[in-house]
């Protein structure tokens, strides 16, 4: 069966390269949809159509890009071509290029508007159906990534999103991830290339101070990133903040590296849990508590 491409001037191949498919060999790729690292995604490029061996996802090139991504297909044509610069053209898809002269970074904004604005920004992204699916592999129900507002690294329309949040009174100067383009509109460092599951970092209070991205693509040396801005025209650095989950009354707390196995961690066994990136082992002698365990004191990380 072929896909009917009257009126459309590109192939499923650029829809391939929109979605930074990783290929294997030949017309085969890892399937973004059962996350399969073998190459089983078949792209028939002569049909226009994709079938993964592995998990029977198919269909046409647009199905490919609005599946993954929740949209109409509609929608789906609408952004692959303003991706391949395909009738209206969005600057906001240019990679951006970091500012190469002294750069006027801004000052941290108070932990509260960071807050505010990273919740406003959450409630207008989405979670796509091949993030949710890992998330649940990986031992989370939906509820509970519902709970931790787990989203989307969004492609486009970026912005669009950070002009919204802007007349709606939310700050973005000062908050990690937000900088000013060449053209001195402020937009968010979100990039193709770091697609990927978008994970809150929240601190003891609640508060919201930052993001991992879980990357799409891992790599020897990536596979989580923080949003920063740190390189960028009145943009600012996320640091490194912890995130907690759990009762901090409890009388055993846990240290472990990452918030997301640590929040996978505490759904699963009900234990507290503070989450740091790159933490080291502490041997048993210095702690008194076994391999997989440390009594957390507050001041170590400074009341974080």
């Amino acid at each position: 069966m072929y896909y009917d491409m009257s009126g459309f001037d590109y192939g499923i191949l650029d829809v391939v390269q929109v979605l930074h498919l990783r290929k294997r060999r030949g017309n085969y790729y890892d399937c973004p949809f059962c996350g399969e690292t073998h190459g089983k995604l078949n792209i028939n490029v002569e049909k226009n159509v994709f079938r993964c061996n592995r998990c029977d996802a198919s269909g046409g090139m647009l199905k490919l890009y609005a599946d993954l991504h929740n949209v109409t297909l509609s929608e789906a044509n609408q952004q692959i071509r303003e991706a391949l610069g395909k009738g209206e053209y969005r600057t906001d898809y240019i990679k951006a290029t970091p500012v190469q002269e002294e750069k006027a970074t801004a000052e941290l904004a108070p932990i509260e508007e960071i807050h505010r604005t990273y919740q406003r920004m959450l409630s207008m992204l989405t979670l796509n159906r091949k993030h949710q699916e890992d998330l649940q592999r990986r031992g989370l129900k939906p509820e509970q990534i519902e709970a931790q507002r787990y989203r989307s690294v969004p492609l486009f329309g970026m912005k669009k999103l950070v002009k919204r949040l802007a007349e709606e009174g939310y700050m973005v100067k000062g908050v990690p991830g937000f900088y000013r383009d060449t053209d001195g509109n402020w937009t968010i460092n979100f990039k193709a290339e770091n697609s990927g599951i978008l994970i809150p970092i929240v601190s003891l209070d609640g508060f919201i101070q930052g993001f991992q991205i879980r990357v799409d693509h891992v790599t020897d040396t990536k596979k989580y990133i923080w949003l920063s801005s740190v390189n960028y025209d009145q943009g600012v650095s996320s640091g490194s903040p912890v995130h907690v989950i759990g009762d901090l009354a409890a009388e055993r707390v846990y240290l472990t590296e990452g918030a997301l196995k640590g929040t996978i961690a505490h759904y699963l066994s009900g234990a507290t849990f503070v989450c740091v990136a790159g933490v080291k082992p502490v041997p048993e002698s210095e702690t008194g508590a076994g391999a997989d365990e440390r009594i957390w004191d507050e001041t170590a990380f400074g009341g974080v």
